[in-house]
């Protein structure tokens, strides 16, 4: 090393004076005491600052990136270079991301890590939630892509943020807060709309606070080949605090539920002790003791556990597997066992002797001759072994006799003998998704080859998906599998092929997992089939089977009768050879000693939870300073502290107290007070620590508050002296749950072993101080050694993410050696973010884990889980109270959910038209009940809570809203709506003398109409003036008032209606009544020409029947309304519609129909439907077509009226309950076959798919008919069915069916006919609670 010396200013070239001087040297030439040059350290100086560092007063330049790249001189370019400078927008900070300095200026290797603001914000702790990617739809009018995180509900003051990427240029994208989760109809409120600046290069991020309980959606203006993907966070403090809140409440509850549970189960196994000692001394054994239930520890796959007792005998009671003919025990004597058909009592047993056990004999049962058994009893030889037998083995034996003895296999579904396989000609995909299954380390799949050969090999695929559905089944690829054809081929008729997967996977109870076998459209023959189990009515595990005809669409698998067989693709778990066959589910359905058993397990593992070591952890530091003079401590002049921590009841804390200038303390005093911030509302005294006394000032205090309050302390020193106390509060240690924070790697960046590059890596998830993380440190290996190419390992917490410039705290420094998969603890002592930092070579690779110890964050849930199940248990046990469910809950856990059923009218692409046809049963609105949003803001026929009102609610989209012709009138509807006090909010202004009837001529003069109707007509939502028009409306009147459609009319000369469509929609709907003595009537539009299309038919507004709105000329009679082959009308036809599409929408639009001066016509509405926003530019609309006392044969008498000139995209047909509840079989059923077939002819002659087009459903079966002829309705009902099915219509719903599974489940007790009286009108007409059942169905087609 050379020698630096102090020399004159004159032994310098050119030097004159004497005086010292230092040195002037190159940094390249000064090194540290590691020999590294100073040049090299500069280098790694951290940010550099562009703005101020490179020009020569030092001031900050506004820079853009193109000129900040070029003032940093090429002595400064290093490979991940930091800089930060000016720019228009504030500091922003850039780093280089390029592998060579020869790319310096190119600025696609250059990433914005943060705007000075973004940083800040970006100290707010975020937790990702979820992801979703849309695709661009285009960036036409309407055309907007749309994404919904559905699954994820923000409540009220929660915070997050949405984060949006592109994969290209976008036109506009926004995202809103959503009171429902897949629509706006509940409202909504904007995060940010019609945002321009989020290209591939400009990622954006938008904080929200939740305005309500809310979801959140996206949606974007954008081209087909762009892609945008939202991610969504929430603030961890905010879900952190409502974690505990739910988890103080569930631990509040917690103990009373298992006390609760104890007892049931205390109770429960006393009933069954007796019922089984009961059977016992009837039974035709020899004299001996009274048997003991013992309790069984375990019930595992095939091994029920340890009976001991030391008693004679021991009895384990158990069900009977369906379709099982005999079972075999096995590790212990069994004395005797009983059958029963039912619980056990005096008169349903049958005694099965069996033989004498000896050591390794396994006993075998024959229960076939008793198919009728349900349980069995098996009493165990304790006598003779007083030790008890560890090692019980019970196995049922069921038809699968071709494994029976070979392998051990977890099967996921039951064979119930309904369908044994599944396979067919061009069949060529079959799937079942499995749900509610717990199965750790799966390696091997397997299914059943009932028969066939194939020429091509076999594709298997394990998909992980979010439900049942063909939409979320088929969600995650797991595995494929590939089995050849010659492995199929020599699998024998009856026998499992092997599935063995790549790697092991995990199944737990939440997850949903979906088997494909995929077969050669050659193979898909008939011949070719593999087992097949019940997916929908047996208890299994599979829920849903799926099946693709040539490779197309998925479809599921059912068979006749609809609903209630469903079949799946049969599979499960491979576990080993030679063991034994295990269906593991059977008896887990009733509740005896197993469910008795694990039920007492649980509680006892709660209750130790409960009772779990307590650890202590740090909720508060808190300083004071006395305020008296120099020498007097106990001077009047106290200091206070009120804090703002609350201390719960019951929850113990400790106080550590450290002093400075003890000397200068009197005494110190803590409280809780009850209000925060005052003592005058009460307090309650924690401790007084006083000097002079004989305990003195202690430095620990230990409390538990008996009520809630507020932490006070107060002290008497002087100015000299103080306080630091710390609060702890202790925590269950049960309550601690770590989970993944982050995970990262960190290369090194030397090419040698020299060692003269430092390389970093910075973490981005904060760490709070005080809260425990561990950091799980994985080296890369050589072989099996860790690589040793490094030099050493540095961690820190820093204060400021992605830099140190804001300060920093050392994890560990310069560490040269660990052990692989070391973890290391740290607790910090401010919020940071974790950072390493090594000289390594590039060959180096470090993997880090952060883990942190939440308490109660996700304990919470499992806490809620585990009570969830014992609740559920409970009831299977005792039955739970039935009446605690509303009739709508009840009739929603028989209906079937009827998944893919009539898609014609789910969400799509255009508008959906909706017509509804039976009798009186859709028809008649038979409740008092209104609807919520008001019976002037929904479709016709649904202003009262009846069955059409139900279809609506349960099956609707888009958000169409209605408006009636007194939607804001008082004078009209005020009787039944009391939102508006007087007209001035009225949505229709008429000109003219307008008036209102639901019926014309015919029974008009009912007392019942008499001028203004209040409540005591249950069809009637308006004011009416009778008898004020003098023809029918429509051949519905012939016989009553048969259709609940209120009709405001006028023939004033040139009467008008004027209604104003708001700003932001682009489509609506006149609905109007076509007369025989309707009008022309004249359109105007308020802006004049170009802005509104109208046509006489939906979704074609730019065809040739589309016309100028402003000033068009329509006919509202009946002059174009007959059809030549019959199906007419006489007088007119309801729900007739104009349609209109506003094309610019920016603002209001008024349009006014008025009528000609011709007083002998009429101009007959009901009102408007609009809607049509960006957001939701289509909708679900309905027609209400069906007629109160009509058959299946009046509806096709009036065919054309009904299903021709009312414009229908699919239609919902009800078998009418007026044939079907008849005391007829032969007659009726003739009747309805002949004009179902009538029907179907004329809806294909309208080019309608029956399959497809036509949902046909069947309604409920009143009090008389359960009553006086129940056999002749059974035959009605089924005989309708399968007439329907075998024609070919789409049956998608059967209400008789769900009233009778609702009466057998929850009514049992009463009589059929009874129960159905019981909801209303005989049980013809239902009131409110039959209606609700209704409602149920509906929403099972959703």
């Amino acid at each position: 090393m050379g020698k630096i010396k102090k020399i004159l200013e004159n032994e310098l070239v050119g030097g004159t004076q004497t005086t010292d001087v230092y040195p002037v040297t190159s940094v390249k030439a000064v090194y540290d005491e590691n020999n590294e040059r100073l040049d090299h350290i500069l280098a790694r100086r951290g940010v550099v600052n562009i703005s101020t560092n490179y020009n020569d007063d030092h001031i900050a330049e506004v820079l853009t990136l193109s000129q900040a790249l070029n003032k940093v001189p090429s002595s400064d370019r290093t490979l991940g270079f930091l800089g930060t400078f000016l720019t228009d927008e504030g500091w922003i900070l850039y780093q280089f991301r390029g592998d060579s300095t020869a790319d310096w200026t190119d600025s696609s290797l250059w990433s914005a890590i943060a705007t000075v603001k973004q940083l800040d914000e970006n100290l707010m702790y975020k937790r990702e939630l979820a992801s979703k990617t849309i695709t661009g739809v285009g960036t036409g009018t309407g055309q907007i892509a749309f994404g919904w995180f559905s699954t994820i509900q923000f409540k009220k003051g929660d915070r997050g943020i949405i984060a949006l990427t592109s994969s290209g240029d976008v036109n506009s994208v926004s995202a809103y807060m959503t009171k429902n989760p897949n629509n706006t109809a509940g409202g909504y409120q904007a995060i940010v709309e019609a945002n321009k600046n989020l290209d591939k290069g400009n990622p954006l991020q938008f904080p929200f606070t939740a305005y309500e309980d809310c979801y959140i959606m996206f949606n974007t203006s954008a081209e087909t080949s762009v892609s945008v993907t939202a991610t969504l966070y929430s603030e961890y403090s905010v879900v952190i605090e409502n974690e505990i809140n739910r988890a103080k409440e569930t631990e509040n509850n917690l103990q009373e539920q298992v006390d609760t549970l104890t007892e049931n189960v205390s109770s429960n196994t006393d009933n069954i002790s007796a019922l089984i000692r009961k059977s016992q001394a009837n039974s035709n054994a020899v004299s001996r003791p009274t048997p003991i239930v013992s309790k069984v520890t375990s019930w595992g796959p095939d091994t029920f556990g340890r009976v001991e007792h030391n008693d004679n005998y021991a009895l384990a009671f158990i069900p009977i597997y369906e379709g099982a003919t005999s079972l075999t025990v096995s590790g212990a004597k069994v004395y005797n066992t009983l059958l029963y058909t039912d619980i056990p009592s005096d008169d349903n047993y049958a005694e099965v002797v069996v033989p004498s056990w000896t050591g390794g004999t396994n006993n075998t049962i024959n229960i076939s001759t008793h198919p009728e058994a349900r349980y069995i009893a098996l009493n165990f030889d304790i006598a003779s072994n007083s030790g008890g037998y560890d090692n019980l083995s019970v196995l049922f034996n069921t038809d699968v006799k071709a494994i029976s003895t070979k392998y051990k296999l977890f099967q996921f579904g039951g064979i119930q003998n309904k369908q044994v396989d599944l396979g067919g000609n061009n069949q060529t995909n079959w799937a079942s998704v499995v749900h509610g299954i717990a199965a750790q380390e799966i390696d091997t799949l397997y299914v059943i080859k009932t028969r066939g050969t194939i020429a091509n090999s076999l594709t298997f695929r394990l998909y992980k998906g979010t439900g049942i559905t063909v939409n979320t089944a088929f969600t995650e690829l797991v595995d494929t599998v590939t089995i050849t054809a010659e492995e199929f081929n020599n699998t024998a008729n009856g026998d499992i092929i092997k599935l063995p997967l790549t790697s092991k996977i995990d199944i737990s109870i939440k997850d949903y997992y979906t088997l494909e076998v995929d077969l050669a459209e050659a193979d898909a023959i008939y011949s070719n089939r593999f087992g097949a189990c019940d997916a929908a009515a047996s208890h299994n595990f599979i829920r849903e089977g799926f099946y693709k005809t040539n490779h197309g669409n998925w479809g599921v698998v059912s068979t006749y009768p609809k609903g209630k067989y469903t079949y799946g693709l049969l599979w499960g778990v491979y576990l080993g050879d030679d063991i034994s066959v295990n269906f593991d589910r059977a008896w887990q359905e009733k509740f005896h000693m197993n469910i008795l058993s694990s039920l007492s397990e649980s509680i006892d593992s709660l209750s130790e939870s409960i009772d779990s070591q307590l650890v202590q952890s740090t909720i508060g530091v808190y300083d004071l300073t006395g305020n008296n003079p120099e020498g007097k401590p106990s001077g009047a002049r106290r200091s206070f502290n009120f804090t703002s921590l609350e201390l719960e009841k019951g929850v113990q804390y400790t106080f550590d107290i450290e002093y400075v200038n003890k000397d200068e303390i009197n005494s110190l005093s803590f409280y809780t007070t009850n209000v925060q911030g005052t003592n005058n509302y009460g307090y309650v005294e924690i401790a007084v620590l006083e000097a002079s006394k004989p305990a003195g000032l202690a430095t620990k205090i230990n409390f538990i508050p008996s009520v809630n309050g507020y932490l006070m302390f107060n002290m008497g020193a002087t100015i000299n002296g103080s306080v630091k106390v710390t609060v702890s509060k202790f925590e269950n240690l049960s309550n601690i749950h770590t989970s993944t924070i982050e995970t990262g790697t960190l290369t090194g960046n030397n090419e040698d072993t020299t060692y003269g590059n430092i390389n970093f890596k910075h973490f981005s998830k904060k760490l709070y101080a005080g809260r425990r993380y561990q950091i799980r440190l994985v080296q890369n290996l050589i072989g099996n050694v860790p690589n040793t190419e490094f030099k050493s390992l540095s961690c820190y917490v820093e204060y400021t993410q992605g830099s140190i410039g804001g300060g920093y705290e050392a994890v560990f420094e310069s560490k040269t050696s660990f052990e692989n998969n070391e973890t290391i603890e740290y607790t910090p002592t401010k919020d940071g973010y974790l950072m390493l930092n090594t000289y390594a070579t590039v060959n180096k690779t470090f993997y880090i884990t952060i883990y942190t110890q939440d308490i109660l964050e996700n304990r919470v849930e499992d806490l809620e889980n585990r009570v969830e199940d014992l609740e559920n248990r409970v009831e299977d046990l005792e039955s739970n109270d039935s009446d605690t469910l509303s009739i709508k809950q009840k009739a929603k856990t028989v209906a079937n959910n009827n998944v893919g059923i009539f898609p014609i009218i789910k969400p799509q692409f255009k508008d959906v038209y909706l017509t509804l046809c039976g009798d009186s049963i859709f028809a008649l609105q038979s409740t008092f009940t209104k609807d919520e949003k008001g019976v002037a803001a929904v479709p016709p026929t649904c202003d009262k809570k009846a069955n059409a009102n139900m279809l609506w609610n349960a099956l609707g989209w888009g958000n169409p809203q209605y408006r009636r012709f007194d939607y804001g009138k008082k004078s009209l509807v005020g009787d039944w709506d009391n939102t508006w006090q007087d007209d001035s909010s009225a949505m229709f202004i008429e000109t003219g003398t307008f008036k209102t009837e639901y019926i014309g001529q015919t029974r008009r003069e009912d007392p019942n109409f008499a001028g203004k109707i209040g409540t005591n007509v249950m069809q009637v939502s308006t004011k009416i003036d009778k008898a004020s028009f003098p023809h029918q409306f429509d051949n519905s009147e012939d016989s009553w008032w048969q259709r609940n459609i209120p009709k405001r009319f006028s023939n004033s000369a040139n009467a008008s209606v004027k209604f104003t469509i708001p700003a932001g929609y682009s489509k609506f709907d006149f609905l109007y009544h076509a007369h025989i003595h309707g009008d022309n009537v004249t359109i105007t539009v308020d802006r004049g020409n170009g802005v509104v299309k109208v046509n006489t038919v939906p979704n074609d507004f730019n065809g040739s029947g589309t016309k100028e709105a402003n000033n068009s000329v329509f006919d509202l009679s009946m002059a174009n309304l007959t059809e030549l082959r019959g199906g007419n009308d006489t007088y007119g036809i309801p729900n007739m519609r104009l349609y209109f599409n506003i094309t610019d929408t920016s603002q209001a639009t008024t349009i006014t129909i008025t009528k000609t001066s011709d007083t002998s016509k009429y101009l007959i509405y009901w009102g408007i439907t609009y809607w049509g926003t960006p957001e939701l530019p289509y909708a679900l609309h309905i027609n209400n077509m069906a007629i109160g006392g009509y058959g299946q044969g009046n509806i096709y008498n009036l065919r054309s009226a009904m299903f021709k000139f009312v414009y229908s995209d699919a239609i919902i047909l009800e078998m009418c309950y007026n044939n079907l509840a008849n005391k007829s079989f032969s007659s009726q059923i003739t009747s309805m076959n002949t004009n179902m077939d009538n029907l179907k002819t004329y809806f294909e002659n309208l080019g309608k798919d029956i399959s497809t087009d036509i949902g046909v459903w069947i309604p409920h079966c009143g009090q008389q008919g359960y009553r006086d002829y129940p056999d002749t309705v059974k035959c009605n009902y089924a005989g309708a069915e399968k007439l329907a099915i075998d024609k070919g219509y789409k049956v998608i719903l059967n209400l008789d069916k769900i009233c009778n599974d609702v009466h057998d489940t929850y009514y049992s007790d009463m009589s059929m006919s009874d129960f159905m009286n019981s909801l209303g009108s005989n049980g013809v007409h239902l009131d409110i609670q039959g209606q609700w059942i209704y409602s149920a169905a509906w929403e099972s087609m959703r």
